[in-house]
């Protein structure tokens, strides 16, 4: 169900099911059992399964033993330092990575070394972006995009990109909220060079905080996403995430959302 649908619960599709009588047992694998279901979190799995079956060790397609093992043990060395989300999406990561190449073990598909190669890299950039087989939208989902939507078109206006300020938003998301409500969101600026290798030191410009608490006041900001009609009501800076440290605390002219 992975394989095919990005699926990892509920029920099984007709074109992943069995017929009735049939069993696959473990005389019908070239490979022990748990090769078809890793869970992500066993480095070896690359070694026992993959470089077992395809034997590309030494060669130019050697991607099991050269690349993939060793990026995964490195995951697992720096495992501890990573937050409780960022361990989520390593676990994630892993499986999702070894999942993709199941296909090349099944008895009956002619795969080779280069094959293996072509549809690992090829993994990587989905699952790095999105490891978690995708649920059911919710309405809280919708409301989380809208808003993040909303931070984005603010950004855009403000040339944020261009002046190489990274943004993250943070909107407080509950089951109470209604089209007419009020919210807040929590945005964050840092400067770009912080987190993207690329590009050379920099600081967030003076006139960035000044122009988001002028366009703030007069409603600039204001706008529409996705049927919503979104108005800032009040607008504070802080100099840290805790807030520990006011910046400047203005009223818009104009009801609408807390920011």
């Amino acid at each position: 169900m992975l394989e095919l649908h990005d699926v990892q619960s509920g029920p099984v599709y007709d074109d992943c099911k069995c017929e009735n009588g049939q069993e696959y047992t473990e005389s019908n694998l070239t490979l022990p059992s748990r090769c078809y279901s890793p869970s992500g979190a066993d480095c070896s799995w690359y070694r026992d399964c993959l470089e077992r079956k395809f034997k590309c060790s030494g060669t130019e397609d050697d991607y099991a033993m050269a690349f993939a093992t060793k990026f995964c043990n490195l995951y697992s060395q720096s495992y501890q330092d990573f937050s409780q989300d960022g361990q989520q999406w390593i676990d994630a990561v892993r499986k999702c990575l070894q999942v993709s190449l199941v296909q090349t073990l099944r008895p009956y598909l002619p795969f080779t070394c280069e094959d293996v190669k072509r549809i690992a890299f090829d993994s990587k950039t989905p699952c790095y972006v999105k490891p978690i087989p995708e649920r059911r939208r919710s309405n809280s989902d919708d409301k989380m995009k809208i808003l993040n939507d909303f931070v984005d078109s603010m950004a855009y206006t403000l040339h944020w990109q261009e002046k190489e300020v990274l943004w993250f938003s943070d909107p407080e998301i509950n089951s109470n909220i209604s089209a007419s409500s009020e919210t807040y969101i929590d945005i964050f600026l840092t400067d770009r060079n912080v987190y993207d290798l690329d590009v050379k030191n920099t600081t967030v410009p003076s006139n960035t905080i000044n122009e988001l608490k002028k366009m703030a006041q007069t409603g600039e900001l204001n706008g529409n996403i996705d049927g919503f009609s979104i108005k800032i009501l009040s607008s504070h800076g802080c100099l840290d995430a805790n807030c520990d440290t006011l910046l400047f605390n203005v009223t818009a002219n104009d009801n609408g959302m807390l920011l």
